[in-house]
């Protein structure tokens, strides 16, 4: 079995994907220092998130090339990159590429499971074009157009669309052998046109892959490791019950995470604690912590306005800072993070070195174990963007 390192851009991504492998037996680490040494980690699949979604295009470039200098030749690399197409793209594949030696990248964003589908060229959710979705107006990262060669304009990228991955997976090695393009990008609308191309790439090495969570898990399947079933009933027995608090934190601007936590709010008794730039964290410590010796058993600490101001720009990393104090004072059972750069912003609050990846509670709502403090503690991420409107509240509810 080949052993991989899965290099995102964001550790929501980076989390989902590692939950793919963790699911049917890889042993699977996130690692949060990405630019440390990984030669004597001797897990399955290493997790590595270059944080770097929102920063310009010449500094995720040159981070990327910087973390793959240090992954070991006998290691294969995923690129995991956003289904959405959000980031740096092209710049962090090319760096790959570059500093690694593969010469031809195959990608497909596609996640059918999670209404992500490619045809024609055409990136879908849910069968409209993401350019007339909720993305349109992602406050971070705008999506204003639905063709997904318009996201790589350095190199001319090569289109292997479904009349010939529906033919199976040596027309596709030909295609792909054929071709004169360095990036060869893929449709793909269902599950079956996901193994078509993990098995290509399971069987070219020379090629990297790059893409969703989905793509990551054909290529499990690719390897016969596992029989391809979803993995979130058996996952859900180990993630289990707990009569502690569980926490959540969300710095998230996403309408789709606004609508979600509203319906938790509605349906649920949780304790909602909005943040402002203006708020004290110690005197919102002592508010939270009250909460929870009065036994309120879920606490929700979330961005009190999607505001654009500048001054709202750093919130997710206050709200990091008061769930890293809180978990330091008072751990909680699970936790569930919203959004990336949140995510990130926390673990570095707890300062914990990596989370043992287990598997997904739902299709595409991974989790795993961290220890703070010599207490284990279960957690949850999800993307800002992702999930029916009643995710969360059907995650409370198996909590």
């Amino acid at each position: 079995m080949k052993k991989w390192v899965i290099l995102a851009d964001d550790f929501t991504g980076a989390f989902d994907t590692g939950a793919q492998f963790a699911s049917t037996g890889y042993q699977t680490f996130l690692i949060l220092n990405s630019l440390g040494k990984i030669d004597r980690e001797t897990a399955d699949v290493i997790i590595l998130s270059s944080d770097s979604r929102e920063v310009l295009p010449s500094a995720a470039e040159s981070h990327v090339r910087k973390i793959v200098r240090n992954i070991p030749d006998e290691r294969r690399i995923y690129k995991k990159i956003d289904s959405a197409l959000r980031g740096n793209l092209e710049d962090e594949i090319l760096a790959v590429m570059s500093e690694s030696g593969y010469q031809k990248a195959l990608i497909c964003s596609a996640a059918p499971l999670q209404g992500r589908t490619i045809s024609d060229g055409v990136l879908f959710v849910n069968g409209v074009p993401i350019d007339q979705t909720d993305f349109r107006n992602d406050p971070k990262c705008p999506i204003k157009n639905a063709a997904i060669v318009r996201f790589f304009a350095k190199k001319q990228p090569a289109l292997c669309d479904l009349s010939v991955i529906h033919q199976g997976v040596d027309p596709v090695k030909q295609f792909v052998a054929d071709c004169n393009s360095e990036l060869i990008l893929c449709d793909a609308q269902t599950e079956e046109d996901l193994l078509t191309l993990g098995q290509v790439c399971v069987e070219d090495e020379a090629l990297l892959p790059c893409g969703s969570n989905g793509f990551a898990k054909a290529i499990r399947i690719a390897e016969k490791h596992g029989d391809g079933n979803a993995a979130g009933s058996a996952c859900y027995q180990d993630w289990g019950m707990t009569e502690e608090y569980q926490l959540i934190l969300s710095g998230s601007a996403h309408p789709k995470t606004e609508r979600q936590l509203a319906l938790m709010k509605e349906k649920t008794q949780t304790g909602f604690f909005p943040i402002t730039p203006q708020d004290s964290k110690d005197e919102k410590l002592a508010e939270i912590l009250t909460a929870i010796e009065s036994g309120i058993r879920t606490i929700v600490i979330t961005q009190a306005s999607r505001s654009l101001d500048p001054i709202w720009r750093n919130i997710g990393d206050l709200i990091s800072e008061i769930g890293g104090d809180l978990v330091r004072v008072k751990p909680p059972g699970k936790s569930i993070i919203i959004g990336g750069q949140t995510a990130a912003a926390f673990f570095k609050q707890v300062d914990i070195d990596r989370v043992f990846v287990k598997g997904e509670v739902e299709a595409g709502v991974p989790w795993g174990i961290m220890k703070c403090n010599a207490k284990e503690i279960q957690i949850i991420s999800k993307a800002g963007s992702f999930g029916s409107e009643d995710l969360l509240l059907k995650l409370v509810e198996k909590l």
